[in-house]
């Protein structure tokens, strides 16, 4: 039974998914799976494509154009390679590769030395917006607006919040990216990529061939060259993730959106945050009127905000007034 892939608008969430996998099944659709987020349906028929759209319309849902995933490679592999695309990383830009690719059923396979899941799963979006949830809500219990509610902060575990924290990337490492490598078909392989050819690569000694190779090795944080710095000692958006005790004070370098967001979330948990921009206002790529709002926001949360501060040397040492 032919593999197609159909474009289907209107869907916003995961109630018009299971609405639109029904009215397809119904018209004799099978292994149908909808994604909202990418306003298409995966699914196997056999039969008048008229059929699949009518159901669509039906549903309440605009049918878009029907493509079939069976499609013959239109390329010739060189050799006896191992795979037609091999990436070398495994975060997000990999995975978006390698599902297309073997949607269009190339043989992929993705290398990862490190953790899978790239920079937004592991030490990004997902675990920074995890605390500073936590954090607003500690927040909120002694400073809520609300007269005759009563809350009570009893101060922060901030071992127990980080492993909360690494529970959650967890589990959506698992779900988000290493089940989808199950459902796609393609290898994960654990090791460090060297080439060796321009058509094969060692991974920590098991040779691996390829036509295609991708090059999502993704980034890393930039600590700038500040006199003293290394000395001190300092934390990244990344080590700054992991701390298990809650700061006193905290300096952010930098007021750009990781710098703020790093020093809302030690704010909102009690520790007293300094941010330093060396351009006249932070998030200075936005708006002015947003840098305002912005400015008056965290000064009203206890942060303090210097903008013009070039940062020319670092002292360790006893906190000083």
């Amino acid at each position: 039974m032919p593999r197609l892939r159909m474009g289907v608008r209107g869907m916003t969430c995961e109630h018009c998914e299971r609405t639109v996998e029904g009215a397809l099944r119904d018209v004799g659709a099978q292994d149908v799976e909808a994604d909202f987020r990418r306003g298409q349906a995966l699914l196997q028929f056999e039969g008048e494509s008229s059929d699949l759209s009518g159901a669509i319309e039906r549903a309440g849902y605009v049918p878009g154009r029907i493509e079939s995933l069976d499609a013959p490679r239109t390329s010739v592999r060189h050799g006896d390679a191992d795979y037609d695309l091999v990436a070398i990383g495994a975060g997000s830009g990999a995975f978006a590769a390698a599902i297309r690719a073997t949607n269009l059923r190339a043989r992929v396979a993705l290398v990862e030395r490190d953790t899978v899941g790239g920079t937004c799963v592991n030490i990004g979006c997902i675990p920074s917006k995890n605390l500073l949830a936590a954090a607003e809500t500690y927040s909120q219990a002694g400073h809520h607006p609300f007269d005759g509610v009563s809350t009570a902060q009893q101060g922060v575990d901030m071992g127990a919040l980080v492993d909360r924290k690494n529970d959650v990337v967890g589990d959506l490492r698992k779900s988000k990216y290493l089940d989808l490598a199950d459902h796609y078909g393609f290898e994960v392989i654990r090791g460090t990529a060297r080439f060796t050819s321009s058509d094969t690569v060692d991974v920590d000694g098991r040779e691996v061939r390829a036509r295609k190779f991708l090059i999502s090795t993704g980034s890393a944080p930039w600590v700038p060259p500040i006199e003293g710095l290394d000395d001190a000692g300092y934390l990244t958006s990344t080590s700054a993730l992991e701390l298990k005790a809650l700061p006193e004070s905290l300096v952010v370098i930098g007021g750009n959106y990781i710098g703020l967001e790093m020093g809302q979330l030690f704010a909102h948990l009690g520790s007293n945050v300094t941010v330093l921009e060396a351009l006249d206002r932070i998030a200075p790529h936005e708006e002015p009127e947003i840098s305002n709002w912005m400015s008056r926001i965290l000064a009203d949360e206890g942060l303090a905000v210097v903008a013009g501060a070039n940062v020319t040397r670092v002292e360790g040492g006893e906190t000083k007034t």
